[in-house]
């Protein structure tokens, strides 16, 4: 998994066995190591030998050690991932897990489905093994741990129905304007759910959501304005934030035209002292009684700034 010199001999070991197909379909049938249910599961005369470049974080390449496809017996893609270690690492459960995410995102995007992933380490370095063998073993509230690993949240905003919205009370707040932020017709929503609409009128958080729609530049702000003046306390915060907002791109302005300023006139001063500097310099040079079409050419000056000189 890690970068592995050549010239180790227990990875070449390693490595010149389990590349042999024959060997390592021997291996994991009758390994007593293995998990049961997998080698009952798979059908190992489909095993062959896979590329081992993955995709790692960022779309970089990660090199598994050896790779392998298997079919299961319903005729199913699997994959096995084998790795040798020499030495103890604390992090081990972490790489594997990168190891399997990085076979995973190979398969998805060789529009492959994958019935399962089966990593084993083959470790022969001292023991007994230090440190922990599974990624649950991190936390300390571990049975919980292992029950939510594989069970994040996906919530789809646009999923959720309007009614559900109307019982969550003030936290519906963050969902409406989230799931409507470009709804062309979310004014004209306003007015067809008064008692939403009413909730959101109540909310702490109201001013700070009409800023994100008048921000997010979806719907055209007198077509809020129209719909608030029907919910009273949303039209007089409507207005408050429509203020704020232009009151900001004001002073934005203003000092946009500040900075512009100064960087002009820096540039100006630049630009005058290079000009006095290269009079000075033409004074010395006619004073010497070079030719003016030569200091001309040599200061960057006009014949007429040189007349004026003379």
């Amino acid at each position: 998994m890690r970068k592995k010199a050549r010239n180790q001999p227990h990875d070449r070991f390693v490595k010149d066995l389990m590349e042999n197909i024959d060997f390592a379909r021997q291996f994991f049938k009758t390994c007593p190591y293995m998990n049961r249910k997998i080698q009952q599961a798979l059908d190992w005369d489909t095993l062959e030998l896979w590329d081992t470049a993955l995709l790692g974080e960022d779309g970089k390449q990660i090199q598994a050690d050896v790779l392998y496809r298997v079919l299961t017996k319903d005729q199913q893609e699997a994959f096995i991932i084998f790795n040798h270690e020499r030495k103890p690492d604390k992090t081990l459960p972490i790489r594997r897990l990168e190891y399997k995410l990085g076979t995973l995102k190979k398969t998805i995007k060789q529009k492959k489905e994958s019935a399962l992933i089966y990593f084993i380490t083959w470790y022969n370095g001292p023991a007994p093994y230090p440190y922990q063998r599974r990624i649950i073993d991190y936390f300390t509230w571990n049975q919980l741990a292992q029950e939510l690993f594989f069970q994040d949240e996906i919530v789809v905003v646009k999923e959720i129905p309007d009614e559900e919205l109307a019982q969550q009370g003030e936290i519906g707040i963050l969902a409406v304007f989230m799931k409507h932020v470009d709804n062309p017709n979310f004014p004209q929503w306003l007015i067809d759910h008064p008692e939403i609409a009413q909730q959101l009128a109540e909310s702490q958080y109201l001013e700070r959501s009409i800023e994100y729609l008048l921000e997010a530049g979806h719907h055209k702000e007198e077509d809020l304005i129209a719909a608030c003046e029907k919910i009273y306390q949303l039209k007089e915060t409507m207005l408050t934030t429509s203020q704020r907002i232009e009151q900001r791109g004001i002073q934005q302005g203003i000092q946009q035209g500040m900075q512009q300023g100064m960087q002009q006139g820096i540039q100006q001063g630049m630009q005058q002292g290079i000009q006095a500097r290269n009079l000075e310099i033409a004074k010395q040079m006619l004073s010497r009684g070079l030719d003016i079409q030569l200091i001309c050419e040599m200061t960057g000056l006009s014949e007429a700034q040189m007349s004026a000189l003379e």
